[in-house]
């Protein structure tokens, strides 16, 4: 049978941080996140409670000060 494909996944963004993917509309979701955002990946992939997304949104956000 196989792995089913996740919908949203982590994408590397070279020199700047992480964006994440939306498989079934083929662009990107959401702001740059420096450390890879696992937490949230989670909840997109699962269950999407709105508030719990916007908290771990603002939490992985990459914020200016936070650049490399």
């Amino acid at each position: 049978m196989g792995k089913s494909k996740r919908r949203y996944v982590g994408r590397a963004i070279a020199a700047t941080g992480w964006r994440i993917w939306d498989n079934k509309l083929q662009r990107f979701w959401g702001e740059v996140y420096d450390p890879y955002p696992q937490s949230l990946l989670d909840e997109l992939n699962g269950e999407k409670r709105p508030q719990s997304l916007a908290n771990l949104a603002k939490k992985s956000r990459l914020t200016v000060g936070n650049r490399r």
